[in-house]
């Protein structure tokens, strides 16, 4: 009976419910699902108690079960909707002010553990270690080659051009061809062609005769540094998917550039009285480089872009396009900042050399400044920033004079001026190769490599043409004044480029997503 008297009093208070939670994946919500007409429960239990209280009261405690499970079915049924339309932790990511976690990526899952996701890495940046250091080293002695190959001294924009040149023509085939073919074994192959043809600029360099030569070596070693960037780019593109972790990784291949030119310059400064160990000590490195690539690289086939399509294969590759882009395809304020300290200040190849070690070190910090502000800044104020650090290179040689000191104008302005490619080649690697399909991860490296080759060569190229038109010495060589000029040219360039990226390019801030399909 004590049941039936609690049963006939008003009852106003909370509800109890031993219902379990409708929600046991998403867990318990903030929100109040259980907002229930309590008058309207306590007329439904006094009505079911009328209507049987000739009942035995082991049948009783049966028949009030019956609102208690109605109850239970209401509340699930609420919560049910309100879940059905409770934002996911992917939208709530993206909402201002939400305390959703970031989603993480760990080791890829082509790679065994982080040890062999370090030297994987490694090899990938090796691309860009071989890129910046054939051309430190060929930057730094410039002039012994010159002494060297008989060449006057409107041809030495070439030493390094003839490389830069094949470069980028080379790369707008290998990107389309690293998408199309396993990359592993182009890879290991471009690295053994490098080391061939360094050797066959080892054997040459010392005899005029074979100038030519020594030119088309140089050319021969850039056409595979075109498929080691571009091939590294697809390989890196595919495995890693765009995230905080990719941005990492790209931003540690960013940073061997910088890294490997300032190396490349230690090289020829150190090696200058020998020239034939320029190159013979390239060719060993690249030979290790291509080991390394065999043992390390995962065996990656051409990539699809959804369950249902597809893997490219080389039979759709553009042959006849391939041939008629190279046919139709015909920085350099730092190449004449060297003639400038070796000339005009007396500086040995060797001190040269030092003073590009601020490269390699602001390189490193530019890199870093990329992998930890780019999913928090949008991209076009990073390139912003490194426009005008392009644009500070020059503006600090303008004023030296050949008493200038070094460390007055000429450490700050290298130091500042290496935030412009190594800001800029970072997070333009990072969007886009997030912009794109899996399958046209070394075409998207391509463009970008395409476009960063050919304009280094074109613009050495016009800069001596500059040079040459506003002050000519006797020897041939370019004057101070002609110096100046170039470093004019690449000032209004840059900031030309700033003032573009500024009014018209409008790059997004990176996070964390799958594979563009």
């Amino acid at each position: 009976m004590s049941n039936t008297q609690h049963d006939n009093a008003p009852d106003t208070g909370p509800v109890p419910s031993g219902v379990a939670s409708p929600d046991p994946l998403l867990g318990p919500s903030h929100q109040n699902h259980g907002v229930i007409d309590r008058k309207a429960l306590a007329r439904a239990l006094s009505q079911n108690q009328r209507q049987n209280q000739t009942q035995d009261s082991t049948d009783h405690d049966e028949v009030l079960l019956d609102p208690m499970l109605e109850l239970g079915a209401i509340r699930s049924r609420r919560a049910e909707s309100i879940a059905g339309h409770r934002p996911s932790q992917v939208e709530l990511a993206d909402e201002a002010g939400s305390p959703a976690a970031a989603i993480s990526q760990g080791v890829p899952p082509e790679l065994p553990n982080l040890l062999a996701e370090i030297v994987f890495v490694l090899v990938c940046s090796a691309g860009q270690v071989v890129f910046a250091l054939t051309h430190g080293h060929t930057t730094v002695a410039q002039f012994p080659l010159r002494d060297a190959l008989g060449i006057e001294a409107t041809q030495a924009p070439w030493l390094v051009g003839s490389s830069l040149l094949a470069s980028g023509l080379s790369v707008i085939i290998a990107g389309s061809l690293a998408d199309l073919a396993p990359p592993k074994p182009l890879m290991v192959g471009a690295f053994l062609w490098q080391a061939a043809w360094n050797g066959v600029a080892a054997g040459v360099v010392v005899r005029p005769g074979l100038r030519v030569l020594f030119f088309v070596a140089r050319a021969m070693q850039g056409l595979s540094v075109g498929v080691l960037v571009s091939a590294s780019m697809s390989v890196l593109g595919r495995v890693y998917k765009p995230g905080i972790r990719k941005t990492r990784v790209f931003s540690a291949m960013a940073a061997a550039s910088p890294l490997g030119f300032w190396v490349g310059c230690m090289q020829g400064g150190a090696l200058s009285a020998s020239l034939p160990w320029v190159f013979g000590t390239t060719s060993i490195f690249l030979s290790l480089c291509a080991v390394a690539a065999q043992m390390t690289l995962p065996d990656l086939n051409p990539a699809k872009d959804s369950a249902d399509a597809d893997a490219p294969s080389l039979h759709h590759f553009d042959y006849l396009g391939a041939t008629l882009s190279a046919v139709g395809c015909g920085g350099a304020w730092q190449f004449y900042a060297i003639q400038f300290w070796q000339r005009y200040q007396g500086a040995t190849p060797l001190t040269v050399a030092l003073y590009m070690l601020p490269n390699a070190i602001v390189g490193i910090l530019a890199a870093w400044i990329v992998s930890k502000t780019l999913h928090v800044f949008p991209g076009h104020w990073i390139f912003i920033a490194s426009m005008v650090c392009f644009a500070l290179g020059p503006a600090f040689f303008l004023p030296q004079t050949p008493t200038t000191s070094y460390w007055a104008l000429s450490m700050p302005g290298v130091a500042l001026a290496t935030f412009g490619p190594d800001l800029s080649f970072a997070a333009a690697a990072i969007f886009i190769t997030s912009s794109v399909p899996r399958s046209y991860q070394g075409s998207a490296g391509a463009l970008l490599v395409t476009v960063q080759n050919l304009t280094s060569a074109i613009i050495t190229s016009v800069s001596d043409t500059i040079g040459v038109k506003i002050s000519q010495l006797p020897s041939g060589e370019i004057g101070l004044e002609g110096l100046r000029a170039i470093w004019w040219f690449g000032l209004a360039s840059s900031l030309t480029g700033a003032l573009i990226t500024t009014t018209f390019v409008r790059i997004p801030k990176a996070e964390e997503k799958e594979h563009v399909l």
